[in-house]
């Protein structure tokens, strides 16, 4: 089992962009990354809904719902450029199931190493599907 003293580290996800232009908008989801206290087959999931802002002046809105998962994998000894780490492998799924001006199922999954030395991820994966 793992504590931190930051129950919380959050992740910013944006809408996909899609090749559009983005406008500043500080309506992006926020996801729990890290569900402290963690342990070996821990799982969780979370759902929210994201709008972004495109064109001029942001004139075109785009609003999408999420579903999400998490599971963490176990601990793995990894070595990097930046040397060795005793991590926690954890997966996450991000579902985008309905969006304003794209249509169909989005997929992203990503693998995480946290170090808790580190406090901070020092490997990430990411693999796109879309249906």
């Amino acid at each position: 089992m793992l504590c931190q003293e930051c129950p919380w580290i959050w992740e910013c996800s944006p809408v996909k962009n899609a090749g559009r232009r983005r406008q500043k908008t500080n309506t992006w989801g926020r996801t729990k990354i890290l569900n402290f206290p963690i342990f070996a087959g821990k799982k969780w999931k979370s759902a929210y809904s994201a709008t972004a802002l495109y064109g001029l002046a942001g004139s075109l809105r785009e609003t999408c719902d999420n579903n999400e998962s998490f599971h963490i994998l176990g601990w793995e000894d990894i070595e990097i450029p930046a040397g060795k780490f005793k991590t926690v492998k954890m997966e996450y799924i991000r579902t985008t199931i309905r969006c304003t001006y794209a249509p169909g199922l989005d997929v992203k999954r990503k693998t995480y190493w946290y170090s808790p030395d580190a406090k901070y991820f020092v490997r990430a994966n990411t693999i796109f599907d879309r249906k």
